[in-house]
């Protein structure tokens, strides 16, 4: 009997909401979240069955071509990624993409095969018409070949290794008796280690190859990335009674098997890490594994390499720094089962675990979490409910949580507190109204000697400034040209380090400019100021101090690294950065903070400005006093009366949160209601507008 499948095709994304129907030979067994092979206008593409269609009124329908068995989802992502298309607005096809390896090639290959002494051979067009001397064509007519289609599933680089077989023979040379040597004492080696240790050379490998004494072995090629930033972590003496009460209630929904959704809201420095780590310990002893999710790798280096510290070889780590390579052998040994720990930024949410049973967002109330490309998701929201459909714990934590958690947790979630800093630990927190000090200068008077006082004691200083490069525009003075990205129209920050204009928007980038193009002009100002030219200034009062910068311009995962090493090798030093020194760093020795702007956020139109200026300053705020010396926090402001402001000045998201939710209840924004931002792209500016109006 003829069978017949629904199927979410690879389309573009307006075309692809909808599912098409193909039929399936009796023989042919497929399943819902198999990935098919069809045809679809006269060209290949892939698909993912959706589901079956018994009945149909269609005249002609074509056949699925083949079957990727590798690429197929379980039930428990299925469920997922349908949940993802219909709660996203997106395409089946869409979301199942997330899923996949990374490096898939969903695109048809299009071979043909052929029989040579019994064995099948799949080769190109153009191989196949030099191995019989004629065209495709006449090939096809003749059916002495046919096409076949499917994906090119792209596997982990391969290895040669060599082996002994057991094989003897008397009559070798020293050389080829001294490879055989080191082979048999190392078992399996690297065909290049072995060589290299017997100073051997390929052609004696191969002689012995050949003789039928040495074997070659191709396997995986798998590698751990490295972060470059080691720290040793090991559990406490002893854990507050908050942090003991959040670990057996996590502990206890995970050794239940029950679905539990909890906010960890515990204060900067109130050990949430460990409460991480613990309840990592019981979910790997029950044999299940888990998902840690931090923001961005570089902002979180220090959890992760606690978490590495703490589980060795257990963990996996996925994040956009890696390698193809190194992504795909992650994901590959994470599937095999070898790493039961997944540690990465949003993608890794979907990581191939067996028998999950914990997922941990970090800083859940980060924007990071939010994917802005097709298809748009939010981790945090997927985390939940992959958990959910696993029947696992999700753990939400963040010393300022977001709206939406927050609110959650007076009726959905578990609310856990960790409002204890560890003994020893205090902060206070000041503000520098720079409308009464009326300074003019990036830098106040009482922050400068604060800094100095500081730096006199050997203590460490920590300074924020939320704005990269060197100037926030270019603006020409005689005529008032002001340089903009020719894709986004918003002015062009200039990095006076590189000589160049960026924006910060789609990454644009041109060499800056001498000459006014408007006016001919050579009279420019650099106005507003980022990271680089606080770098400047700080250098130039603080000569002879060790001054480090951290920014998204100067800072990969692994240069990150390296610039928190040298912070934290020094006695005394001051490192100033982006939102990126504001989050997720754990130094004892940090006694000032000085937030330069603090009202950078508060001027973007957006209902969130409120809420991620008080998390933005609650959280670098909590970098100082985390040990025996007590923190001093200066918060430079032109917005001294405002409610984000004050709340941070108390040090109390509490006070925060009941403005914020009433604001919100009064104006019907989210939490209490979910908005929907519709957006019109295209390289025509008419056909766009077109589209927009219907």
């Amino acid at each position: 009997m003829q069978k017949f499948v629904k199927v979410a095709v690879n389309l573009p994304t307006s075309k692809s909401i909808k599912a098409f129907t193909y039929s399936l030979e009796p023989s042919e067994d497929v399943s819902i979240g198999s990935v098919v092979v069809v045809e679809f206008r006269n060209s290949y593409k892939a698909g993912y069955v959706v589901g079956f269609d018994e009945k149909h009124d269609i005249e002609k329908i074509k056949p699925v071509i083949s079957v990727v068995e590798e690429l197929g989802l379980n039930k428990e992502d299925r469920k997922l990624a349908e949940w993802i298309a219909k709660n996203y607005i997106t395409s089946q096809w869409s979301a199942t993409r997330l899923f996949q390896p990374p490096g898939a090639n969903l695109n048809v290959k299009e071979e043909f095969s052929y029989k040579d002494n019994g064995d099948l051979k799949k080769v190109g067009k153009a191989a196949i018409e030099k191995h019989f001397g004629k065209g495709l064509e006449t090939l096809l007519t003749e059916k002495i070949v046919f096409p076949t289609y499917n994906l090119a599933v792209k596997e982990p680089k391969k290895l040669t290794y060599l082996k002994v077989t057991g094989r003897v023979e008397k009559d070798l040379t020293e050389k080829q008796s001294n490879l055989i040597r080191v082979v048999r004492e190392n078992g399996s080696i690297l065909k290049k280690d072995a060589l290299d240790k017997a100073g051997s050379s390929i052609s004696i490998a191969s002689g012995l190859i050949k003789k039928g004494l040495l074997e070659q072995i191709k396997k995986p090629y798998f590698q751990a990335p490295d972060l470059d930033y080691k720290e040793v972590y090991a559990k406490p003496d002893k854990l507050t009674g908050e942090q003991e009460r959040a670990i057996t209630s996590i502990g206890k929904s995970t050794s239940a098997g029950e679905n539990k959704t909890y906010l960890l809201n515990g204060i900067t420095g109130s050990g949430k890490t460990e409460v991480y780590s613990q309840a990592i310990e019981k979910v790997l002893k029950k044999g299940k594994s888990a998902i840690l999710l931090v923001p961005e790798i570089a902002m979180s280096i220090q959890v992760v390499a606690r978490l590495r510290s703490r589980f060795s070889d257990k963990v996996a780590i996925l994040h956009s720094g890696l390698t193809a390579a190194q992504r795909l052998s992650q994901y590959k040994q994470i599937k095999d089962g070898k790493f039961p720990i997944v540690i990465g930024a949003r993608s890794a949410v979907f990581a191939p675990l067996k028998d999950l049973g914990l997922i941990i967002v970090d800083e859940e109330h980060e924007g990071a979490y939010k994917q802005n490309r097709a298809p748009r998701y939010h981790a945090r929201d997927v985390a939940v409910k992959r958990a959910e459909i696993a029947n696992a714990v999700c753990v939400l934590g963040s010393a300022t949580p977001s709206l939406e958690s927050r609110f959650a947790a007076e009726k959905d979630y578990g609310h856990l507190m960790l409002k204890t800093k560890p003994a020893g630990s205090s902060i206070n927190i000041e503000l520098a109204d720079m409308r009464e000090l009326d300074e003019k200068s990036l830098l106040s008077s009482v922050l400068v000697s604060a800094m100095k006082e500081t730096l006199a004691k050997n203590q460490k200083v920590l300074l924020l400034l939320n704005r990269r490069g060197f100037s926030s525009f270019l603006l020409c003075t005689a005529c008032g040209f002001v340089a903009k990205c020719k894709r986004c129209s918003v002015s062009l920050t200039y990095h006076k380090t590189e000589q160049t204009l960026k924006c910060h928007h789609c990454d644009y980038t041109v060499d800056t400019i001498g000459r006014c193009p408007e006016c001919a002009s050579t009279l420019f100002r650099y106005a507003g100021s980022g990271t680089q030219k606080l770098e400047e200034k700080v250098t130039e009062i603080f000569a002879g101090e060790l001054v480090v910068r951290l920014d998204r311009d100067n800072t990969g995962n692994k240069s990150a690294a390296q610039a928190l090493n040298k912070f934290r090798a020094a006695k005394k030093a001051i490192l100033l950065g982006t939102q990126i020194v504001g989050k997720g760093l754990d130094f004892k020795e940090i006694a000032l903070v000085g937030i330069v702007n603090s009202d950078t956020s508060l001027n973007f139109p957006d209902f969130r400005a409120g809420e991620r200026t008080f998390q933005l300053l609650h959280q670098v705020a909590g970098r100082s006093g985390r040990g025996s010396i007590p923190g001093r926090v200066i918060i430079q402001t032109y917005n001294s009366d405002h409610y984000a402001i004050q709340a941070a000045l108390k040090d109390s998201y509490e006070d925060f949160y009941k403005q914020e939710i009433e604001y919100r209840k009064e104006l019907g924004y989210p939490p209490l209601s979910r908005l929907i931002n519709v957006g019109f792209s295209s390289l025509n500016l008419e056909a766009s507008k077109q589209a927009a109006h219907g």
